[in-house]
């Protein structure tokens, strides 16, 4: 079974018969009615009208019996033999709404129709058992051009009921059979119609769709108020009526008698949507290769058949708008979105990705709703891959021109944070609320903090500098700008802002330096001009400091450099400091050498000139003489390692000088002593000659 359609299958029917009995009255019935239903029948079943001259064949009336949910097709037949003029026999059969549905011809009902006789009115008390065959009689030229005008007045003027007149040599039966097959269940068994009426057959809210008259007698006519005369109708040229036509002719060739059926199972409208889908028929021919046809469909729904009407039919468009979302203007873009829940499950997978391109492209707001739990999960899931398909600089794109979504595209694409184009001003993240959120993905998301960080920096968003620090911590910033200075692009100015921050927690900064990571040379001199030398602490018996610089990569300007030794050799002479003879050895060449040619910088002095000591004002002048003198002191009154102050220097020369500076004390001869001592095992010339110096100097 297709569509619900049943072929040459075997059906129960109950049946009725009425005629004269002392008046005119069922006669015999398989079946028992509700009493409603039974004085319809009883009604529907007399003579259609005062002087109606029936035919040898009788005359057909069909109408619905809604209590009892069947179908009742009769024939009546006059009953000259009966003693009164005017009677008639009656003969009902009764289809069960369901029944109904599946057959695909019901000119097999019609057949099952026979006039009675006095003696087989027993007969009809039995239900019948009939085949339900495909019959498809073949309607001549005139019947096709008087059921073409027929149903452009049923479909044209659907809420109006028809008349016409009964026309010469034209099977009437045939054709208005045919009309009522071509039906779609719901319509088919709400259809009243009668092929000979004399009289106006309907009732109150029961109004007759199609009454056929005998003649074109005026007086006949005037018995018909309020309807529409077939005949006086224009018949209008139009591709639904053609169809239509044919399918009466050769059913379903084109496929509309099927599409019909499928489509018009849930239509609440009567007659006035026999229309508008035949149209809708005819555009989805061409749906694939012609998107304007479907927003002729989708105008097509909206106007003539209502949002609430033809939820297959607006299913099926849908279906069809979604194959072809790219390609649709804003409006059916809408109207796909908004039918997403009647689509094909097997469409949408195979859709879904172009669909959220689409919706993107129109407008990044449009996919808010959808993201919402109110969307529904199907909207949901195309919103999500739209987001997860886009390319980056797409996403910040539509992020820049509609902010709002960026909570949205936060938790579907937290990667968006480690883009330094996601953070420009010009972007999202000028608005705290937006930074809140972003922050707050960074930190439920370790794994993005470091290429968040390196984004933030490269964006020039030094503002976040602080905030960046107390969330994420500074072991977390300073391992960034590293990144950043080590990049292809070269560092960039206005990184003191995020080292500022970050050097703000001294045990973090101590624990980078100490690393044994090869950190940039230049990070290392601004990390110095934030702090004081004795701002960090040691640990594990090594000065951080040294082993960063001891690390350190990278050319810096000669004055960075130069500030950096002076940085460190002031921490040497400070208190802090669990390597100063090592930092001492680093860096007293270059500073000495610094400033005996007056090339210290003034910024490289001021950072040591409080360790140095002070003499009269005409030796205070004197720069080198102070440094000399406060690495002396320093060695001596720390008794530091003499192995190291025995390669202080490379100058022979200045050397010497120490030497001779160390033995103005006692305890500065104490030391050049175990310096001697600490080499006496050193076997190369340079070592040698030292030894001597220093020998030199004491016995001096």
């Amino acid at each position: 079974m297709a569509d619900g359609v049943t072929h040459n299958a075997r059906l129960k029917l109950h049946q009725t018969l009425h005629g004269y009995a002392d008046g005119h009255r069922q006669l015999a019935a398989s079946v028992a009615l509700g009493p409603r239903d039974e004085k319809t029948m009883l009604v529907l079943s007399d003579i259609s009208g005062s002087g109606a001259s029936i035919g040898e064949d009788g005359y057909l009336t069909g109408y619905p019996l809604i209590e009892s949910g069947v179908y009742a097709l009769a024939r009546t037949w006059a009953a000259p033999e009966m003693p009164r003029p005017g009677c008639v026999w009656t003969h009902t059969i009764l289809i069960d709404f369901a029944d109904l549905a599946t057959l695909t011809s019901l000119f097999s009902l019609a057949s099952h129709l026979h006039r009675p006789n006095p003696t087989s009115i027993g007969d009809y008390k039995a239900p019948l058992t009939i085949d339900s065959n495909s019959i498809t009689p073949r309607l001549s030229d005139d019947s096709r051009s008087w059921g073409r005008r027929l149903l452009s007045v049923l479909y044209e003027k659907p809420r109006c009921p028809v008349v016409s007149i009964r026309p010469m040599e034209i099977d009437v039966d045939t054709v208005l059979l045919a009309i009522w097959a071509q039906q779609w269940p719901r319509l088919r068994r709400t259809f009243r119609f009668c092929t000979l009426a004399v009289a106006d057959r309907s009732t109150e809210g029961n109004l007759f769709d199609l009454q056929i008259l005998p003649s074109a007698d005026r007086s006949v006519r005037a018995r018909f108020p309020n309807v529409i005369d077939a005949e006086a109708a224009q018949t209008p040229k139009s591709p639904w009526l053609d169809e239509a036509t044919d399918d009466l002719i050769t059913p379903d060739h084109t496929g509309l008698r099927g599409f019909l059926r499928r489509v018009g199972g849930d239509m609440k409208k009567g007659r006035e949507g026999f229309r508008p889908l035949c149209d809708l028929h005819r555009l989805s021919k061409t749906f694939n290769t012609q998107p304007e046809a479907i927003s002729e469909a989708i105008e097509l729904l909206e106007t003539e058949l209502g949002a609430m009407q033809a939820r297959t039919a607006h299913g099926l468009v849908a279906d069809a708008g979604l194959k072809q979302a790219e390609k649709l203007d804003h409006a059916s873009l809408d109207f796909v979105i908004e039918q997403l829940d009647l689509v094909n499950d097997g469409t949408l997978s195979g859709n879904a990705d172009s669909l959220g391109r689409a919706i993107w492209h129109r407008g990044p707001e449009k996919l808010i709703p959808l993201l919402e739990e109110t969307g529904g999960p199907r909207r949901m899931m195309v919103a999500e891959r739209a987001l997860g398909l886009l390319r980056i600089d797409e996403l910040t794109e539509g992020l820049r021109q509609f902010p709002p979504l960026t909570p949205y595209a936060l938790a579907h694409r937290p990667e968006i944070v480690g883009e330094p184009v996601f953070w420009s001003t010009d972007v999202v993240i000028s608005d705290d609320i937006f930074a809140d959120d972003a922050f707050a993905t960074i930190s439920s998301s370790p794994h993005l903090q470091s290429a968040a960080l390196t984004a933030m920096i490269r964006a020039r968003r030094d503002d976040f500098s602080m905030r960046a620090t107390r969330e994420l911590g500074a072991n977390q910033i300073l391992p960034a700008v590293a990144h950043e200075i080590r990049s292809d692009e070269g560092p960039r100015s206005g990184l003191e802002q995020w080292i500022g921050a970050a050097v703000s927690d001294l045990s973090a900064t101590a624990r980078f330096l100490g690393s044994g990571t090869a950190l940039p040379r230049s990070l290392l001199v601004l990390i110095a001009r934030e702090i004081a030398p004795d701002a960090l602490p040691s640990a594990n018996g090594t000065d951080p400091w040294l082993i960063a610089v001891r690390n350190a990569t990278g050319p810096v300007s000669e004055d960075s450099a130069l500030f950096l030794d002076a940085y460190l050799l002031s921490r040497a002479l400070g208190s802090c400091s669990l390597s100063p003879a090592e930092l001492v050895q680093l860096t007293f060449d270059s500073i000495h050498s610094a400033a005996a040619g007056s090339l210290l910088p003034e910024r490289a002095w001021h950072v040591m000139e409080h360790r140095l000591p002070s003499f009269w004002l005409w030796l205070n002048w004197d720069r080198c003489l102070r440094i000399r003198t406060a690495v002396v002191r320093l060695f001596v009154d720390q008794d530091l390692a003499p192995e190291i102050f025995a390669r202080i220097t490379k100058d022979d020369a200045l050397f010497e000088t120490l030497a001779r500076s160390a033995d103005s004390t006692s305890r500065g001869r104490d030391f050049l002593k175990r310096v001697k001592q600490a080499m006496k095992n050193e076997t190369d010339s340079g070592s040698r000659s030292r030894m001597q110096m220093i020998k030199g100097v004491l016995d001096t």
